[in-house]
């Protein structure tokens, strides 16, 4: 990853892990903040510099990164064990999710070996292989589950958010070629599952949610582009707009895109 690369995966990073906080009342974790950057190879000093950002954007950092000194190949926790938050749930979503602990009572309990031999069938596979994919979905739906009822409450029913995560775990799957390993496989499932309930709760909440941080992006890229103009004598392009201010094009598009949204709103509010 050359210089250009790794700052624009920095940017993205940063930009996505402030909207994660947004969403969660201000708050990230160490854990989260380690994994969003795990492939730029930053040092301690760079993780202090940060935090300290997120510490003068309000964001409150919980818990310490954790470090595996030994393979974690623990058994899932069983689906007895799932207890949502209901505090943030209505009447009816409290149904539905009792609902969705009925029928998983009713799957296959898999033992560690059971999911490791799934595992392995589907990394070691040319091709695609329904019934293995199958399996394993029916293994981690708990997953799904555990993860949901952490985002229950912001704007999203339980059942959007269980389905989206289920349509994650499906693709995550299918998506995985990494080593034959509990620890690994549960991980990029989490992250996957956890990153689409993110994007669905963003989409939905619009440029009202993501409030100043969009905001001050908008005005960075409006100042970006009045000088970038006067130095090149005309209205910079999109690719020209994302080198000058280190953000990647979809990025910078995307902000953009929301700003005008948010505009055209204002300008039409009976629309």
């Amino acid at each position: 990853m050359d210089i250009k690369e790794k700052k624009y995966s920095f940017n993205e990073a940063l930009s996505f892990l402030t909207e994660s906080a947004i969403i969660n009342n201000g708050i990230l974790t160490e854990n989260e903040i380690h994994e969003a950057f795990k492939d730029l190879d930053l040092s301690d000093n760079d993780y202090k510099l940060i935090d300290s950002y997120f510490a003068e954007q309000n964001i409150k950092i919980k818990g310490t990164k954790t470090v595996a000194t030994t393979p974690d190949t623990s058994t899932d926790a069983p689906v007895s064990n799932i207890t949502a938050d209901t505090t943030k749930l209505d009447d009816s979503e409290k149904k539905i999710l009792d609902m969705y602990m009925s029928e998983l009572k009713n799957n296959h309990s898999y033992s560690d070996q059971e999911k490791l031999s799934l595992i392995e069938t589907l990394v070691n596979s040319k091709a695609k292989d329904s019934s293995i994919t199958n399996k394993l979905v029916e293994a981690y739906l708990n997953l799904a589950i555990e993860l949901s009822k952490e985002y229950a409450g912001k704007g999203i029913s339980i059942a959007d958010l269980i389905a989206e995560g289920n349509l994650a775990l499906i693709e995550s799957i299918n998506s995985y070629k990494q080593a034959v390993d509990l620890t690994t496989f549960k991980n990029q499932l989490t992250r996957d599952i956890t990153n689409a309930m993110t994007k669905l709760i963003l989409e939905q909440d619009g440029s009202s949610k993501i409030g100043n941080h969009v905001a001050d992006r908008a005005n960075l890229l409006d100042r970006a582009s009045r000088e970038l103009s006067e130095k090149l004598g005309k209205t910079p392009t999109l690719q020209e707009l994302a080198e000058y201010v280190s953000l990647p094009e979809d990025e910078v598009q995307r902000i953009m895109q929301i700003s005008l949204d948010a505009m055209n709103a204002s300008l039409n509010p009976d629309q």
